[in-house]
């Protein structure tokens, strides 16, 4: 017998789940240099999905068994209060990977889990989500965004204590405009389109993207959780924003 991710709690620890891992990115210090575990986006076949934390200790075994898109099963973790700013997600909790913690790689398992799941916003919604954010100016999720790339600028580069960050910028549209930063490795997410080698017009479905304000404006920041899928017709909100801009005359 196998738990519903939306089931599991703090009650107790022997919780088995069969997922797929959606999304994973490493915990390290401001540098980069040290890692301090491994995050990771679990999603079931109920469509509910859960951040989940790889505590040092294990972290090097558990990368060496799980990527990005497989499927999983996972016995015996613990689970915890989500707290603190820019969850990816919207789950009240969080499952915890300790050295208790089993792991099996599925092969040809029959049933359907999404690729992927996201918890889209409106462009004219951020701000209200900028607006709500601790003393450090952090909103307690990072949001999903769909939306069309235009006057993307050259890549640029800013000199930090911790050594240059490349990022770029553009404009987001899904009938309201949004200016977007995104910063370091997650720059190669947006080659198809500063290659122009992919479909026209370039609609983005933005996950997991820090909300922010700049001067009075609402804009949108990478983090290291984020991702960009371009194009994304595995997806409807892809769609739908195609709709939606035919509508209004932005799309022939």
């Amino acid at each position: 017998m196998f738990d519903n991710l939306a089931s599991v709690d703090t009650s107790r620890t022997n919780w088995r789940i069969k997922i797929r891992v959606t999304r994973i990115w490493p915990k390290s210090t401001d540098n980069g240099n040290i890692f301090r575990g491994m995050n990771l986006i679990l999603l079931d076949s109920e469509d509910f999905h859960v951040h989940a934390f790889a505590i040092p200790e294990i972290r090097n075994g558990i990368a060496n068994i799980i990527a990005e898109g497989n499927l999983y099963e996972f016995f015996n973790f613990t689970v915890i209060e989500a707290t603190g700013p820019l969850r990816p997600v919207s789950s009240n909790y969080m499952i915890r990977l300790n050295q208790l913690t089993t792991v099996n790689h599925l092969f040809g398992y029959p049933v359907f889990i999404p690729r992927n799941k996201f918890e889209l916003s409106d462009i004219e919604q951020i701000n209200d989500f900028a607006t709500l954010s601790d003393t450090n100016g952090n909103a307690t999720y990072a949001i999903d965004v769909v939306g069309v790339v235009e006057t993307i600028e050259p890549v640029n580069v800013i000199q930090t204590h911790y050594g240059p960050r490349q990022f770029i910028r553009f404009t987001l549209y899904d009938g309201s405009y949004i200016k977007v930063t995104v910063w370091n490795q997650l720059l190669e997410d947006l080659d198809p389109i500063l290659e122009d080698n992919v479909e026209h017009p370039h609609i983005v479905i933005l996950a997991g993207f820090r909300p922010y304000v700049y001067r009075g404006i609402a804009q949108l920041s990478s983090l290291p959780c984020s991702r960009i899928f371009i194009n994304y017709r595995q997806h409807g909100a892809t769609y739908l924003l195609r709709q939606k801009l035919r509508a209004i005359g932005y799309l022939a």
